[in-house]
């Protein structure tokens, strides 16, 4: 089944392009920090109260999935899916102890050096710092 990616705009004045800065996983939760390409910006942290998962991969190894997706390669880097592949996987992994797909997200945040998915059943935190 194929699924749909979508423009996902949680905040005002995000910029086309984003970099990772930082990608937080420890005992204050699990946030990423990102950065337009003016580097005396400010942050944009997006903060996860609880997921499921995540994945980062460079992104000149997901070539099948932007060729597939071509949303993933516009001048926008924050989107979202439902049922998707990732969730799928997830469900699956956990032998359906994760057994409503419909309730989680995958969160997408594309870079120009990296893909990062998260799946949550919460919509994070966003804010600019």
């Amino acid at each position: 089944m194929d699924y749909k990616i979508e423009k996902w705009m949680p905040i005002l004045d995000v910029p086309p392009k984003l970099y990772l800065e930082g990608l937080h996983d420890d005992y204050d939760g699990f946030r990423l920090l990102l950065k337009g390409e003016d580097l005396s910006g400010r942050f944009l942290k997006i903060e996860f109260t609880s997921h499921v998962g995540y994945r980062n991969i460079d992104e000149s190894y997901r070539l099948k999935t932007l060729e597939r997706f071509p949303i993933l390669t516009s001048q926008w880097p924050l989107f979202v899916a439902s049922n998707d592949e990732f969730i799928n996987w997830i469900c699956f992994e956990s032998a359906e102890t994760i057994n409503n797909k419909l309730s989680h997200k995958n969160y997408i945040i594309c870079t120009p050096n990296d893909i990062v998915e998260v799946i949550s059943n919460e919509e994070p935190v966003v804010e600019w710092m």
